[in-house]
C-alpha cells in the first residue's frame, strides 16, 4: 500500500464478481452498480469517464477480498508452478532428441 495519501486502490471487478459474489451492471446512464451479497447496493461516482467508491469502500472490498480469497491466490500460484513445470520439461524433452 502506497504511504501517498492521494493514491486511490484499485480493486478488480472480476473479483468483486467471482471472490465476493457482487453482481455488477454497467448503464448509459446511471453508469456502474455494485450489489453486495451482504451491504446492498454500493454508490459509485464516475471521474474522468472512471467508475470509482468512496477510498474506505474500496478499502473493504480489499480486506474482504484477502480474507475470502487467501485459498484461491494460493491455487493460482500453484498452477503458475505447474505450468511453469511443465515448460521445463517440455524444453528438456525437445533438447533431448
Amino acid at each position: 500500500m502506497s504511504e501517498d495519501q492521494a493514491t486511490e486502490p484499485i480493486i478488480s471487478m472480476g473479483k468483486l464478481m467471482s471472490v465476493l459474489g457482487c453482481k455488477l451492471q454497467w448503464t448509459k446512464d446511471g453508469g456502474l452498480t455494485i450489489e453486495h451479497p451482504s451491504r446492498g447496493m454500493i454508490k459509485t461516482k464516475m471521474r474522468g469517464g472512471c467508475p470509482y467508491v468512496e477510498k474506505s469502500v474500496a478499502l473493504d472490498f480489499i480486506d474482504e477480498l484477502e480474507c475470502e480469497g487467501e485459498g484461491e491466490f494460493e491455487e493460482e500460484e500453484e498452477e503458475a508452478e505447474e505450468q511453469e513445470s511443465r515448460r521445463v520439461q517440455v524444453k528438456s524433452w525437445a533438447r533431448r532428441r
